[in-house]
């Protein structure tokens, strides 16, 4: 890529010849490649295969190598100023360079992107877990937009950000010692321990020299991405001299000899903000007997009288007392390997034991903890599967998941309902599926959990301030309850989760299929219940229009004995008689009716 600088000057880099630069009002070449020897040092490139150039806006010119880091040209002297991984570089490999409106150069490699501010010559790098597409970047895929975003691209996509929402951790955080081991066994506070309070307070520390095979472990207060940060320790009186720990927080010593010592370590956060001055504490070895001052008088002194009886005796004599002590060392040697054996086995199987309870710990609190949130939302699968997903995804170390519930759709048939999701855009995840869609589909069929180890690209999606990144795990357990599924977990991480926590998962799954089978039965019964108030109803209005009839058929009946009377009194008048006749028949009809609809409602009510 042809770079030309503010004196209107071409730079021509090449692959494996060094820079070129064409002066184009003098219409001349200079070649610039690597120059070996101590009379010119710094008079050449780092490296031949030149990958990009880049003028700042202090006019300074910066030549990104592969595999020689960043090189910087003074053009007044025509020497160089190299810069690589030993300075804080995240590699040598130099694929872009653009620079922000603060003055950092931020720089694209084979293993992350590096923030490089050329004044103070500090790094901060980035990686995929900052929401990089791939730790390693492209060539020539680099770009600085007109709204001052930054473009870079590499193997699995591009990121695009501003540097200036790129937020610096400028906390300082502190540092405290936290525990002690002894022969990798962890020393709890007591009477009869070295440890007589907390060690966070502990000013010093006294041991034995048999104590000789310890531990100390600190931790320093910074919760953002605390992956990162950064420890070195010293142990003045044995090394003066820090030495760098990375992210391990744990320093170990053996065999130290008996003395006063001071154990220092510091801490850095995230972005390498350093705590200077640390936790420190004092450490006393005590010596054995037969380290003292008086041990080493008579000791000499009986050496000195063995010395003169070995000059005085015969030389058979010493040579019988020289095997005799070969005989002895030998011995000692074969006890003392025997011990260093012993004290192997002992360390691995205390090891074992605390890793497990550390596991069972973990278990039994996350148990609990996600128990609590199925008992506090147990009548409603919505609400226990928004509180309970991101609480799970949490304690067990995912980055995405969702949980689906069977129910009945519209048209009777059973599908998979979304009852919680996390950390995926709700638009990119569907609220229903049938029941042999995809994995979740087979997780059902099969009735048993199902992991994925290399999901598709785009499957799954983490999305961060710096870009998306693809997950590549996926396990998927179902909620079973007498042998039948009601429900699905779904989870998916950058990373295989460990055997136990998947333990956690499958007990977990027990408890929720019960509480699921639960709500389903309680929605049941619910169901049912309105059913009967329905029906409850309508039998009381028809009970109501019965006593209606009855009451209008004996209104009726009363009538009819009224007519009758009359009838007899009337007897002689043929006419009335007649017109009584018919009136009694008519009003006999409308009885018959009546009775006719009373028999009917009868039989209606005694079903």
């Amino acid at each position: 890529m042809i770079f030309e600088d503010h004196e209107g000057n071409l730079w021509i880099p090449s692959e494996g010849a060094g820079l070129n630069k064409y002066e184009r009002n003098k219409g001349i070449f200079r070649h610039y490649g690597v120059i070996i020897g101590p009379k010119h040092k710094n008079k050449g490139l780092s490296n031949l295969a030149v990958y990009c150039v880049y003028e700042d806006n202090k006019n300074r010119l910066w030549i990104g190598t592969n595999g020689g880091g960043l090189n910087l040209l003074d053009r007044k002297t025509e020497t160089f100023t190299y810069y690589r991984m030993a300075d804080g570089l995240p590699n040598d490999v130099i694929y872009g360079i653009l620079e922000d409106q603060h003055g950092n150069l931020w720089i694209s490699t084979n293993n992350g992107l590096c923030c490089f501010n050329p004044d103070s010559l500090t790094y901060k790098n980035f990686d995929v877990t900052d929401g990089l597409q791939n730790n390693q970047f492209s060539r020539w895929a680099f770009k600085k937009l007109s709204t001052g975003e930054l473009l870079f691209g590499g193997v699995n996509g591009f990121n695009l950000f501003d540097p200036l929402k790129v937020k610096e951790n400028s906390y300082i955080p502190p540092v405290y010692i936290t525990g002690l081991k002894l022969f990798n066994k962890k020393v709890t506070i007591g009477e009869n321990s070295v440890l007589k309070q907390n060690i966070i307070v502990t000013k010093e520390i006294i041991l034995s020299h048999k104590q000789n095979v310890f531990s100390f472990e600190f931790v320093a207060l910074n919760y953002r991405q605390s992956s990162k940060n950064q420890y070195k320790y010293k142990m003045e009186g044995f090394n003066d001299d820090w030495i760098d720990l990375g992210s391990q927080r744990e320093a170990s010593f053996t065999n130290l000899n008996p003395g006063k010592y001071i154990f220092r370590v510091k801490a850095s956060n995230n972005d390498g903000v350093w705590n200077e001055e640390g936790a420190s504490l004092r450490l006393i070895i005590r010596p054995p007997w037969y380290g003292t001052w008086l041990f080493r008088i008579v000791v000499t002194l009986i050496l000195s009288g063995i010395a003169y009886y070995i000059y005085k005796s015969r030389t058979q004599k010493e040579k019988e007392i020289k095997k005799y002590l070969e005989n002895k060392v030998k011995e000692g040697e074969i006890e003392l390997q025997k011990k260093m054996e012993e004290i192997e086995i002992h360390q691995k199987a205390l090891k074992e034991k605390e890793d497990a309870e550390k596991e069972l710990n973990w278990f039994n609190e996350g148990m609990t903890r996600l128990a609590e949130i199925i008992s506090k939302n147990n009548n409603d699968y919505i609400k226990l599967g928004k509180n309970l997903v991101p609480a799970l995804i949490e304690y067990v170390g995912a980055s995405v998941g969702s949980f689906y519930v069977i129910t009945a759709s519209d048209d009777g048939q059973s599908e998979f309902k979304l009852a919680g999701s996390f950390g995926i855009n709700p638009g990119k995840i569907k609220s229903s599926l049938h029941l042999q869609e995809g994995y979740i589909g087979a997780c059902y069929k099969e009735k048993t959990i199902i992991t994925v180890d290399n999901l598709p690209d785009n499957y799954a999606l983490m999305e961060s301030g710096l870009g998306k990144v693809s997950l590549k795990y996926l396990i998927l357990i179902p909620l079973l309850i007498n042998n039948q599924v009601n429900g699905i977990i779904e989870l998916s991480s950058l990373e295989k989760l460990e055997p136990y926590k998947i333990r956690l998962l499958e007990k977990l799954a027990e408890n929720m299929a019960s509480t699921i089978e639960i709500i389903n039965v309680s929605n049941r019964m619910q169901k049912l219940l309105d059913t009967m108030h329905a029906h409850s109803e309508e039998m009381n209005a028809q009970h109501e229009e019965l006593q209606q009839n009855i009451e209008e058929m004996q209104a009726t009946q009363e009538e009819i004995e009224r007519i009758r009377l009359k009838e007899k009194e009337l007897l002689a008048r043929n006419k009335e008689l007649v017109e009584q006749q018919e009136a009694y028949k008519e009003l006999e009809n409308k009885y018959n009716e009546l009775l006719k609809k009373y028999n009917q409602m009868a039989k209606k009510k005694n079903k």
